[in-house]
């Protein structure tokens, strides 16, 4: 894992310590709460968009969840695995346009749906840090060394955006 990739989650040190727990890409499972297990955790940089009031695009670090169902009665083999959408966090919130705060609004829910997907990885809120950089990389290396099961729900909007949240560790 590239360190400059990580030390820019620390550009969100403060928003992150607030952040509350609560809270087109292939096979996606139908609307509804599964048992899965959690296959990858995945950090890749990506780009943060904007539209209102003024359009913009910002370079962003991307964080990503592989999920595997653990019940899959729709596949003739093993059961399938989906990608979450991706959390996208500006990797310099400055960057942002003046004209756009509004946005900085949306790269902080951003960063406590990350929080809030840590905290389930990790066991619970109890054995979160305030550093963003660090909880991801203990959470990636958890789900390397063990079998990780999480409670996902599964929701469709508009018939077109997916949005998949950790509920709790099985």
């Amino acid at each position: 894992m590239n360190a400059a990739t990580l030390q820019v989650l620390n550009n969100w040190s403060s928003d992150y310590k607030e952040a509350s727990v609560s809270g087109a890409l292939g096979f996606y499972p139908e609307p509804g709460e599964y048992p899965c297990i959690l296959e990858n955790i995945k950090l890749t940089t990506g780009t943060f968009r904007g539209k209102n009031p003024v359009e913009f695009e910002i370079d962003a670090n991307v964080v990503t969840f592989t999920l595997r169902l653990t019940e899959d009665p729709g596949s003739a083999s093993e059961p399938r695995a989906f990608d979450t959408e991706g959390i996208v966090i500006p990797i310099r919130p400055s960057d942002i346009p003046d004209a756009a705060k509004n946005q900085v609004q949306r790269a902080q829910i951003q960063v406590q749906n990350l929080k809030r997907c840590l905290a389930v990885v990790l066991g619970g809120s109890e054995n979160l840090t305030d550093d963003p950089a660090a909880d991801l990389m203990r959470a990636i290396e958890a789900c390397q060394n063990e079998t990780i099961g999480v409670q996902v729900l599964c929701e469709r909007r508009d018939g077109t955006y997916r949005e998949t949240r950790l509920l709790r560790r099985l």
